[in-house]
C-alpha cells in the first residue's frame, strides 16, 4: 500500500480523509497542493533523532504494550510500529492514548519529534504533536 510522501498521495488515504473517491488523474493534479493541511509530509527513511515538527501519513502494522515504572508510578507504554512507503519506525504513546489505535489504522501525525532510545529512532508526539486516526475520525492531542 502506498502512502503520502512528498507530493504523491495514496488513493485510500485521500478517501478516508475526505470521504471521496479519487482516480489517478485527479490524484496527479494534487501534486502542487496538500489535502492533509501539512507544511511538508516527511518520509520515514529520512528521519533522524533530534528532528522536530515532523508530519507523517502512515499505517499501524504492529503493536505491543508493557508496564513501566516512571517517577514512582506504574504506567502503560504502547509501542506501535508504523510504516509509509519508505520504511518503518516506532510510535510511542502513553496510557489512554494506547486504546485509541489498532493494527491497520491509517494515521496523520502532525508536529511530532524524533528521539533515539537504545539506538532506535522513535516518533513521539510531545506537547505540540497531534495524531489523527483516519479510520476512527478522531484527533488526539
Amino acid at each position: 500500500m502506498r502512502y503520502s510522501t512528498g507530493k504523491n498521495y495514496c488513493e485510500k488515504c485521500y478517501k478516508e480523509l475526505t470521504g471521496q473517491n479519487i482516480d489517478k488523474e485527479e490524484l496527479a493534479k494534487l501534486e502542487s497542493k496538500n489535502p492533509f493541511g501539512l507544511a511538508k509530509i516527511n518520509k520515514i527513511k529520512e528521519l533522524e533523532a533530534g528532528q522536530s515538527n515532523i508530519n507523517l501519513v502512515v499505517e499501524v502494522i504492529d503493536f505491543y504494550e508493557k508496564k513501566v515504572n516512571k517517577n514512582g508510578k506504574t504506567l502503560r507504554l504502547g509501542k506501535f510500529k508504523i510504516k509509509d512507503d519508505s520504511g518503518e519506525i516506532e510510535l510511542i504513546l502513553w496510557e489512554d492514548m494506547i486504546d485509541l489505535l489498532s493494527i491497520g489504522d491509517n494515521l496523520i501525525i502532525k508536529k511530532a519529534f524524533i528521539r533515539s532510545f537504545m539506538n532506535q529512532e522513535q516518533v513521539t508526539l510531545g506537547k505540540e504533536g497531534e495524531l489523527i486516526n483516519l479510520k476512527k475520525e478522531k484527533s488526539l492531542k
